[in-house]
Formats: structure tokens, C-alpha cells, sequence
């Protein structure tokens, strides 16, 4: 059950993150959203370009800027392909490499995520990680490793997620944000978080993705204990913290994006939807 449970997990970073990336490509135009993102989108790209490589694929272009996303409008939602590191590559298997190169994409992404996490991010994770006590009651600090079996459990379920949002959003508070290690750790790893998906990869072979890591990730720790404790505790409000994040990140994208369609309609423009 706890692998199942990390599979829903990691497809829900994957779909938030592209839903973020989708908000903020209608709010403004896609070549700002490319270079405000650009530390993600080359991680992932390169990640994609990668595992096509590896799988015989090829690449036959690779570009910093889409090739139309300067002439988009504003209210368009920009394809994957536009304001973000374009790369034109075809894995060689038509239906395991796309997978296999999504997959190396993602790892890379989230080993990054890892990698700045120790580098700079400890004292926020660990701000994120203290026991907070709200209202007479705990907030949770990580997402369950098991999925809930009753309707009652689904709402606890929802209310756990709200508790989440509410703790991250006490921890960016908490952070002293004159020390440029702390924003540069919450930019990164937004970055990485709303480009998990490939830049030049499919949806479909991405979401076939996880089920393969997940698969990796449980023969891992089938043959390593330390990796095993390690995934069910360190990593695990590692990911807890960025599940926490990218809500966060959605919900303030999506008031964002409603705020922008009222002023658009307040002021007449016909192009508004």
C-alpha cells in the first residue's frame, strides 16, 4: 500500500505542476514564464534529451526559446513546446523510450530538488518539519502513506491537505528572508517542481512514469534497509514539502489567474474568457 500511495503522490506533483505551469502561461505572456522558470526547464530538458539519447533516439534540435512563444498573447496557455527550453528529440522505441526518457527527466528533477535541499534548504525543511500546534490540534507534517478506506477517511483526507497548505504558508513566514539561501531554495524548488514535466516529452509517457520509479524505488529498498527507512522518513517530508508547496503555489495561481479575468472584464476587453 505504501507504494501505491507514492505512485498517487508523485502523479499528483506531476499534475499540479503542470497545472501551475498552464495558469501562469494564460495570466502572462509564455516568454516570461520560460525565463522566470528557465532553471527548471533546463534541468528537465536536459534529463529528457538524456534518456532519449540512451534509448537510440534522436535529437534533431534543441533551442533556449520556442520558436513562437514572443508572438503568443497573453491569454493563451502555452503548449509544453512554447516559453520553455525547446527540445525536438524522438526516443528510438516508440513506446518505452518516451517512458524511459520521461523517467530519467523526472529522477533528475527530483534528485536536483534533493541535491538543493542539502545544499541550502536544510533550515526550511526543518521550519517546515517542527511541531506545530494550531486550534488544540497538531498539524500534520508529511501525506499518508496509506490511502483512506472509508468515506470519513476522505474527508480527513481533505482536511490534511488544508492543515499542509496552512503549515507551508506558517513556514515561508517563518523564514528569514534576508538570507539569499532561503529564497534561492524556495525559487529552485519551484522550478523543478512546476517542470517536472519533460519540456519535450508526452503527458501520457509521463504519467506512465512514476509507476516505473515507484516500481525501482520498492526493489531498492526491498535489498537496502537504510534506503527504505530513509524513503519513509527523510524523503518522505522532503516530498511532503513540496506537495505542500505546489498546492500552495496552484491555489495563489489560480486566485491569481481569477483576478486577472475580473479586471480583464472590468475594463472591457473582449479577448477575456
Amino acid at each position: 500500500m505504501l507504494y501505491v500511495t507514492l505512485a498517487l503522490w508523485l502523479f499528483g506533483l506531476l499534475l499540479m505542476g503542470h497545472g501551475v505551469y498552464r495558469l501562469l502561461g494564460s495570466i502572462g505572456r509564455p516568454v516570461w514564464v520560460h525565463w522566470v522558470l528557465l532553471p527548471g526547464s533546463l534541468v528537465s530538458a536536459m534529463g529528457y534529451i538524456f534518456g532519449s539519447l540512451i534509448t537510440g533516439g534522436e535529437i534533431r534540435r534543441a533551442s533556449l526559446m520556442g520558436g513562437s512563444s514572443s508572438s503568443s498573447s497573453k491569454s493563451k496557455a502555452p503548449a509544453p513546446q512554447e516559453a520553455a527550453v525547446t527540445a525536438e528529440a524522438t526516443p528510438k522505441l516508440k513506446v518505452v523510450g518516451p517512458i524511459v526518457a520521461s523517467l530519467i527527466a523526472i529522477v533528475v528533477c527530483l534528485l536536483a530538488i534533493v541535491g538543493v535541499k542539502a545544499l541550502i534548504g536544510k533550515g526550511a525543511v526543518e521550519t517546515y518539519g517542527a511541531d506545530v500546534i494550531r486550534d488544540g490540534k497538531l498539524l500534520p507534517k508529511t501525506l499518508d502513506q496509506s490511502l483512506p478506506k472509508t468515506w470519513g477517511g476522505v474527508w480527513t483526507e481533505l482536511d490534511t491537505q488544508l492543515r499542509l497548505v496552512r503549515r507551508q504558508a506558517e513556514t515561508i513566514l517563518k523564514q528569514k528572508w534576508s538570507d539569499w539561501r532561503i529564497w534561492l531554495f524556495f525559487y529552485l524548488s519551484l522550478c523543478l517542481l512546476v517542470r517536472l514535466q519533460p519540456s519535450g516529452g508526452k503527458l501520457r509517457a509521463t504519467l506512465l512514469a512514476p509507476p516505473v520509479l515507484v516500481g525501482v524505488a520498492a526493489a531498492v529498498a526491498a535489498m537496502n534497509k537504510p534506503f527504505s527507512g530513509y524513503l519513509t522518513g527523510d524523503l518522505w517530508l522532503l516530498m511532503s514539502f513540496c506537495w505542500s508547496l505546489l498546492l500552495l503555489s496552484l491555489a495563489g495561481a489560480l486566485v491569481l489567474r481569477g483576478v486577472v479575468l475580473l479586471l480583464a472584464v472590468i475594463a472591457g476587453k473582449s479577448d477575456a474568457k
